[in-house]
């Protein structure tokens, strides 16, 4: 018993810091002076960005699985039992592309200016933006149960056509695309990686089913 309860604290600790983590991430307090400003220029801010969006998405079903939890705030919890089954695939799927490209090359998937001019966003932010996530929703899994659900694929379809929507929309805009990789890339090269992307976030809803069902 005793081992449990210890088991239990360190569990609810460890939510408490990846909670407060992924909060940190939000802020403009975690990255350098020059790339808020840099946000604040284009049209539709760091909101634009795939990572920020699935960063505040988690954010929001952390806090409606406290909700849920501790207020016994019912009328929400099949939309945050679905919200964990969908953000988790997603952000799995952040996780391996930005750790990926960043790895290969940063200026994949940041302004090459700052690079050159030696401005960096420091490891723990990335970790608190690219990784953090990803583990939150992961212990979040204990808590539910997990259903299969068919509509949850259809949405990585939706999502990903809003997305390539947005993207092409801000482009246009800002006369950049969000990231410099999709700059590089042609229209047909540009639809081939985001049908690609998508396909990923299906493979790793599907394994993550597989995990927590069998």
């Amino acid at each position: 018993m005793k081992a449990n309860y210890i088991e239990s604290s360190n569990i609810k600790i460890l939510k408490i810091f990846l909670l407060i983590s992924c909060l940190y991430g939000t802020t403009d307090y975690c990255i350098p002076e020059e790339f808020t400003k840099y946000y604040k220029s284009l049209y539709g801010s760091k909101y634009i960005f795939l990572t920020n969006i699935c960063l505040y998405l988690t954010v929001i079903c952390l806090l409606m699985g406290i909700l849920v939890r501790h207020f016994s705030v019912r009328y929400i919890k099949n939309f945050y039992k679905n919200s964990v089954c969908v953000l988790l695939p997603l952000n799995g799927l952040v996780t391996i592309l930005f750790w990926s490209l960043y790895t290969i090359d940063p200026t994949l998937i940041r302004d090459k200016d700052f690079y050159d001019r030696n401005v960096r966003i420091n490891i723990f932010t990335d970790i608190c933006v690219h990784l953090f996530p990803f583990i939150s929703l992961l212990i979040e899994t204990k808590d539910i149960i997990i259903q299969k659900q068919r509509y949850h694929l259809i949405f990585y379809v939706f999502f990903t056509f809003f997305y390539y929507m947005l993207c092409l929309y801000y482009s246009n805009l800002n006369n950049m695309w969000v990231y410099p990789l999709l700059g590089k890339l042609s229209t047909f090269n540009r639809v081939v990686l985001f049908g690609c992307s998508t396909l990923l976030a299906m493979g790793l809803y599907e394994l993550t089913m597989y995990c927590l069902l069998k």
